[in-house]
């Protein structure tokens, strides 16, 4: 019955046996048994243990045909290993269909896949209406969001940008991450805006509570020691 299937196919995926837990699977079905959503969820999370996406994709279409809906958790759990195998376009298409499955995706959706996208140059623009998309369905970035798009804009050479998302994390009382301030604070010394860099770090001390705030001021003051002789002539 449906209990006992269940339950011999939790147990054989504890036990590292997933083979078994698909032949169970696969003999609930014939026998006319409908899997849940629970039962699915424990084949579709060992797969992605093992480093499996790819199946654990063929399982979610699997669900779909059958009329059962996937949770986010498990979504999640496929973008995650997706993003780790560096499968990004599969993370993107798969993020995209969330919704047509009646599932909607929730910040941790959008910051997997984000995080893993603003590493990569080419993939700017499709970060951009991930975020964009992001905040449409009412999910605001966090500490670590700003971090990543303030990092990936220092990376391409847009200073302007990434102090733009440092100044919109401090509106919302975030402060970005220690690598971030200082590969940001770069992109302005490097290019002779000392007095902006300075600016900006006196800001974010009188809006934000900034932990660790000796470590900032060390990074900007080895940074303006490096860069002062580089001073644009119209500061």
């Amino acid at each position: 019955d449906f209990v006992t299937h269940t339950s011999l196919i939790k147990g054989f995926c504890v036990a590292g046996r997933l083979d078994a837990a698909l032949r169970h699977l696969r003999d609930m079905i014939s026998l006319g048994i409908k899997p849940d959503v629970k039962t699915y969820g424990v084949v579709l999370n060992e797969y992605c243990k093992l480093g499996k996406p790819k199946e654990a994709m063929d399982l979610l279409r699997d669900m779909k045909a059958r009329g059962i809906r996937p949770t986010i958790s498990s979504f999640n759990a496929v973008l995650k290993v997706l993003t780790e195998r560096e499968e990004l376009d599969d993370a993107v298409l798969l993020l995209k269909q969330m919704s047509e499955s009646g599932c909607s995706p929730n910040f941790w959706s959008y910051f997997t896949i984000i995080s893993s996208l603003s590493k990569t140059r080419e993939w700017q623009e499709e970060v951009e209406e991930l975020v964009h998309s992001m905040l449409k369905n009412g999910h605001k970035p966090d500490a670590s969001l700003y971090s990543c798009l303030a990092k990936m804009y220092s990376k391409q050479g847009d200073a302007e940008m990434a102090i733009r998302v440092s100044t919109d994390a401090m509106s919302t009382g975030h402060v970005i991450s220690l690598d971030s301030f200082a590969i940001t604070m770069e992109g302005l010394c490097a290019k002779g805006k000392i007095f902006e860099a300075e600016q900006h770090f006196e800001e974010m001390c009188k809006r934000c509570q900034v932990t660790h705030l000796d470590d900032y001021r060390s990074v900007l003051k080895e940074l303006i020691c490096k860069y002062s002789g580089g001073i644009s002539q119209e500061m």
